[in-house]
């Protein structure tokens, strides 16, 4: 049998509800649970936009650090978990310059639904049609 070099932890005697830690769940009153289940919905929410490359791996990294007592009788514990996520695609536009009525000179841009309309005749240009 495993002897310890200290007079173990006895929470039976002090009359405290405590269980084994056994599971990464079972650390911090079930932070890693937590913690993951945000990652994992911001990595779904990353995936789904299309904003960002279809094919770029994601990534969710968990790691425990565990600090003991000089007396080795316990030991703090810090859970972090990080994403690794695509970044948002570069997006390419177009300005003009104008002068204004006070003139003033001016940027303009063309309204989203004429900007979709003229991406489709380029397109259409382009493929021949």
């Amino acid at each position: 049998m495993f002897a310890l070099p200290w007079e173990p932890f006895r929470s039976k005697e002090m009359n405290m509800s405590m269980k084994n830690v056994e599971k990464l769940e079972d650390l911090n009153y079930g932070a890693p649970n937590e913690q993951f289940s945000k990652a994992w919905q911001e990595v779904i929410r990353n995936i789904t936009d299309p904003a960002t490359k279809a094919t770029a791996k994601r990534e969710i990294v968990i790691s425990v650090t565990i600090v003991p007592t000089e007396d080795r009788n316990m030991a703090a514990t810090r859970i972090d978990v990080k994403t690794k996520l695509a970044p948002v695609r570069e997006d390419v536009g177009s300005i003009m310059f104008d002068i204004d009525d006070k003139g003033q000179v001016v940027a303009k841009a063309y309204e989203a639904e004429t900007q979709n309309e003229l991406f489709v005749t380029e397109k259409e240009a382009a493929n021949g049609r």
